[in-house]
């Protein structure tokens, strides 16, 4: 899949998860301080976010990506004590 693809499709379904959640565009933008237009377009797959505001929209719609980095961390670290026990 390339990066366009992978980033049309994410934007899809958090497009898809904003309107399941009823915030609009305009309470994202706005929340995240960029235009609703960055985040349409963002939505279609036709730009990125900047790190910062793709945090904030995250966190926007319940999504906690640090949270996330640690579990993966954490069940990386216990897989590979596992093999290094073996």
């Amino acid at each position: 899949m390339t990066a366009q693809m992978e980033r049309r499709r994410l934007g899809q379904q958090l497009s898809v998860l904003a309107n399941i959640k009823g915030v609009s565009q305009v309470t994202l933008a706005r929340e995240c301080r960029i235009s609703r237009i960055s985040i349409n377009r963002f939505f279609r797959g036709r730009s990125e976010l900047k790190a910062g505001d793709l945090l904030r929209l995250l966190t926007l719609l319940g999504i906690d990506i640090q949270a996330e980095i640690e579990k993966n961390l954490k069940i990386d670290l216990l897989s590979k004590l596992s093999v290094s026990a073996s």
